[in-house]
């Protein structure tokens, strides 16, 4: 049924479904859908090298039953996975037709697996006249279904709003109705410009520096070079990312650091640099208020400024580890790591 074009229809008519489709029927799904992987698709299949094998020892390999038992697993997977598109989530006008034409497959070939199982009880092989009308009735319903499938999409490039309009609105109704944009309250500030006077501006900033004192000046790329400069000469850390963090209802913004490996570091020595001495960035936060850009001591934020996890340099490319029993630290700075990170693993001799 194609919906209504009305948002509300969508409200009306599949939110109060979503629980249902979200957390009950997936899981059903699921559980049915492995029941016919396992005693359907995997128990037959074995059936049939079973019966061929035994079959052939005696001379007399039955070809048409092996035959409809494949027919029955493919058409079995193939109603189950029409019967499955009902509940995608990219439903269009062409849906009904992609449905209609899977499950029409999947029943002709159940159909064929049917007569074939009767034929087999007096015949061993298949006639090749019944191989091309199998072949050519599910190519038949193919090409009607792409037919239709492709006059469609050509309608509905001109016809968008007739033919995608129902569909995106239901599309958006639900999700209004997720993001819960019906509770959100709109507020309209009739803002006016309002002229000073030279001799008054003074007074003026005063009156509203609550509002001007939080006002970000710093943009990302502003912080990001005036930062860059305070990680100075050291050969194993590089920036990562930039981000705006809020503290005390003020605005900073906090680089993030990874450790490189130097280029002096021979190629002889990678291997013991990368996972045992650079692993981490020591001090691994730089911080800059967003209005002022004044940097301030990252340490008024963070009591633990160690980075030993991240994405990018060294994190992203290699894994570090420390023997349990080591009495000294290779790390950088003889750092050791106290964290509750990591796991144990155990020598393989």
């Amino acid at each position: 049924v194609t919906p209504s074009t009305d948002v509300s229809y969508s409200v009306e008519q599949v939110v109060p479904m979503i629980p249902s489709l979200v957390l009950l029927l997936p899981p059903i799904l699921a559980a049915i859908g492995l029941r016919l992987v396992l005693y359907v698709g995997i128990h037959k299949i074995i059936n049939v090298i079973t019966s061929y094998l035994r079959d052939s020892q005696s001379g007399k390999p039955r070809y048409l039953n092996y035959v409809s038992t494949v027919e029955t697993i493919i058409g079995v997977g193939i109603v189950w996975l029409g019967f499955n598109s009902f509940f995608t989530d990219q439903i269009d006008y062409n849906t009904r037709y992609v449905i209609g034409g899977t499950l029409v497959i999947g029943f002709a070939l159940l159909s064929f697996a049917l007569v074939d199982r009767i034929r087999a009880r007096v015949l061993t092989h298949m006639f090749k006249r019944d191989v091309y009308i199998r072949i050519l009735t599910i190519l038949a319903i193919a090409v009607i279904v792409g037919g239709l499938v492709t006059v469609n999409n050509s309608i509905a490039d001109a016809k968008k709003i007739e033919y995608l309009g129902p569909y995106t609105a239901q599309q958006i109704g639900v999700n209004r109705h997720i993001g819960q944009l019906d509770d959100i309250k709109e507020n309209t500030h009739d803002v006016k410009l309002q002229s000073v006077s030279p001799n008054n501006i003074k007074n003026y900033v005063n009156q509203n520096k609550d509002v001007l004192n939080v006002v970000r000046v710093w943009d990302w790329e502003a912080a990001f070079a005036k930062l860059k400069p305070e990680i100075g000469l050291i050969p194993y850390v590089d920036f990562e990312d930039n981000d705006i963090l809020r503290f005390n209802d003020t605005l900073y913004w906090t680089a993030s650091m990874k450790p490189v490996l130097p280029s002096s570091v021979s190629l002889a020595n990678t291997w013991y640099n990368e996972h045992l001495v650079y692993t981490h960035v020591p001090n691994g936060f730089l911080t800059l208020e967003a209005t002022t850009g004044q940097i301030v001591d990252s340490d008024k934020f963070f009591k633990q400024r160690a980075i030993y996890y991240g994405e990018g340099g060294l994190f992203s490319t290699t894994w570090s580890a420390y023997p349990n029993s080591r009495t000294t630290s290779a790390e950088l700075g003889g750092a050791s790591y106290n964290g509750k990170g990591g796991i144990d693993v155990s020598p393989p001799l």
